[in-house]
């Protein structure tokens, strides 16, 4: 049995998926692996048939072992995923999507891990890239991030919940399929546990949350195993953020209750949720899904969202302050201009958090001035609309509006 297999779930993006098995065939021979890592390839009948090329591949490589299965018919990317798992033989798995790309000496720190630790579920940070191989910026998981985290974790015994506290970023749960390794045994005894959850585009967090359920050595190590390309264009489709937004909230909702449960949906869930959805007509079935998604921030959506058809109706002849002066505020400001409204006050937290050259305010000095609260409050952000709008409402403000 090999120490580690390269499961990769392929659906199109040939040119994508070559890098991809190139890098992890280069990387195998250049630390002399090949008795200790594999390739699973598992092909979602691709439009872009990737067989011949991987055949070639095959014979080119004999000594690296690579594995190919291709569905006569697209099955969807949970059951992809799921059989680059059972496909593999080896200890641990660590999916890669066909998109994204180790860094250049992932394999060796992964089996140098492997030899020196036991583990169940391992994650890292990692980089973000755009196609044009331009750096977007890195995701850490956990603050002093440089430093190892080990949790001894069994969720269904009430044992390691720390985790879920210590965690500040969502990638620490699973959210990015491609920064984490797993005993593929874990996965195997649930394997025909989430038959019902093969539509919801987020398998690999039903799997590892049952592994933490069950009892598991979560282990976080600061290091970089893996560059994370980003694909705008089909994360920014409709059905792609709402898919996103709706598979999410299902993940927290199956497993967790109570305080656990908001603590998670804010940190997993809420960043998905964008205001935009809000203002548009998604349709029946997307609109019931959105108000069904039972978060802190679309709670605040769903109690305080103003659309642009109402702005007059409203807003009336206030003053308009505009809490929240990045991007965000400045197009909203700009939105309630292009209405009419032109008694706008821009405020933030702190004048040193925008570069904006408008004239802008404190959000404390507004309140000062605002003794009777006869300002219209309107809350422009994207990650920080629980807070900001949960400060207005502890300082007394009942007139407040998110818009997207």
């Amino acid at each position: 049995m090999k120490e580690l297999s390269v499961s990769i779930p392929n659906y199109n993006r040939k040119e994508e998926l070559q890098r991809l098995v190139l890098e992890c065939v280069r990387q195998i021979k250049e630390c002399n692996a090949e008795d200790k890592v594999q390739i699973c390839i598992s092909d979602d009948s691709s439009v872009e048939d990737p067989s011949e090329w991987i055949f070639e591949q095959q014979q080119k490589n004999k000594e690296v072992e690579i594995k190919y299965f291709r569905f006569k018919k697209n099955q969807g990317m949970d059951i992809n995923f799921l059989n680059s798992v059972q496909m593999a033989d080896a200890t641990y798995c660590w999916i890669i999507g066909n998109d994204d790309l180790p860094e250049k000496a992932a394999l060796k720190t992964i089996l140098d891990i492997i030899k020196m630790k036991e583990f169940d579920l391992l994650v890292t940070p990692f980089n973000m890239y755009g196609t044009d191989e331009v750096y977007r910026g890195t995701v850490q998981l956990f603050e002093e991030s440089e430093i190892e985290r080990v949790y001894q974790v069994s969720f269904g015994n009430g044992i390691g919940k720390n985790v879920l506290s210590d965690a500040k970023q969502n990638g620490a749960f699973f959210t990015f399929l491609s920064n984490v390794i797993f005993k593929r045994d874990g996965w195997m005894k649930n394997i025909s546990k989430f038959q019902d959850k093969m539509d919801t585009i987020f398998i690999q967090m039903y799997m590892n949350f049952q592994m933490m359920f069950d009892g598991a050595v979560y282990i976080y190590e600061p290091c970089y195993i893996i560059r994370n390309y980003l694909d705008d264009d089909t994360n920014a489709t409709i059905k792609r953020k709402m898919d996103i937004l709706c598979g999410l909230n299902g993940v927290i909702d199956y497993f967790f209750d109570s305080t656990e449960r908001d603590m998670l949906k804010e940190l997993i869930v809420d960043p998905y949720l964008e205001g935009d959805l809000w203002a548009l007509d998604l349709g029946e079935d997307y609109n019931n899904a959105l108000r069904m998604v039972d978060t802190p921030k679309n709670r605040l959506y769903k109690k305080f969202f103003l659309e642009e058809k109402l702005y007059s109706e409203k807003l009336g002849n206030c003053n308009v302050v505009v809490y929240g002066a990045g991007k965000k505020g400045r197009d909203a400001a700009a939105r309630l201009r292009k209405n009419g409204y032109n008694n706008i006050i821009l405020a933030v937290t702190d004048l040193k958090t925008t570069d904006s050259a408008e004239h802008i305010c404190k959000i404390d000095d507004v309140l000062l001035q605002d003794e009777r609260r006869e300002n219209i409050y309107i809350v422009a952000n994207h990650f920080d609309v629980v807070k900001m709008t949960s400060y207005l409402m502890e300082k007394g403000v009942s007139s407040i509006y998110l818009i997207n």
